[in-house]
């Protein structure tokens, strides 16, 4: 775990600290190989390269997936137009628990991708 996370989720506003901390330790447990930093000023996690990151918005929290545009999104939480990164948009903890599953699914799907790709 990186220090600097810690101050990133410490610096948020405490309504986004636990959220964040949850989200956190949901992507840490998928794989002992996923590295964490601090890049654009945000945590970034990275698996056979880019895997995603957590950013505090206004109003939500968004889990970017970096290569998000190539991921299956059956489940439809994947938003954004973009040409490479998609995200989900985390505006509670509560959300989380009722989306814990279809999250995972995300998560294990990015993996999957950069596993192919790398």
């Amino acid at each position: 775990m990186s220090p600097a996370v810690d101050n990133y989720i410490l610096d948020a506003a405490p309504e986004w600290q636990p959220i964040l901390s949850e989200l956190r330790y949901m992507i840490l447990q998928l794989t002992p190989a996923i590295e964490e930093s601090i890049k654009w000023k945000v945590p970034f996690y990275s698996y056979n390269g880019l895997l995603c990151y957590l950013n505090v918005r206004k109003k939500e929290v968004d889990i970017g997936f970096y290569h998000g545009a190539k991921l299956p999104n059956a489940n439809g939480l994947l938003v954004g137009n973009g040409k490479l990164v998609r995200h989900i948009k985390i505006k509670s903890f509560a959300e989380i628990e009722a989306k814990r599953a279809a999250i995972l699914e995300i998560f294990q799907e990015a993996i999957l991708w950069n596993e192919a790709n790398d």
